[in-house]
């Protein structure tokens, strides 16, 4: 968020309205990622794909059990969180 404010504004005005030290937002932007975001990056190519393949009408229930065969662990909540946050749906019948 401070990123986006920080052309237009500047950093330190920024932090001071946020109430963060300067200090701190230079060492979260120096930071490297967690394993999590970087666990879910090579995920979500792994559903992109299996979603593609589908023809886009699989859900997590399917692409979970389909990453399962192809000697993916992860649980189906996962798959169901990046899908949603990468706003990719199933085709719903009826």
């Amino acid at each position: 968020m401070i990123s986006h404010l920080r052309d237009d504004f500047g950093g330190e005005p920024v932090c001071r309205e946020l109430g963060l030290s300067v200090s701190a937002d230079h060492a979260h932007r120096r930071r490297p990622k967690s394993a999590r975001p970087l666990r879910d990056e090579q995920l979500l190519t792994k559903i992109r794909a299996v979603h593609a393949a589908s023809g886009e009408t699989n859900g997590a229930r399917r692409i979970h059990r389909r990453l399962r065969r192809e000697g993916v662990v992860t649980a189906r909540c996962t798959v169901e969180r990046l899908m949603r946050e990468d706003c990719l749906e199933d085709v719903v019948r009826g």
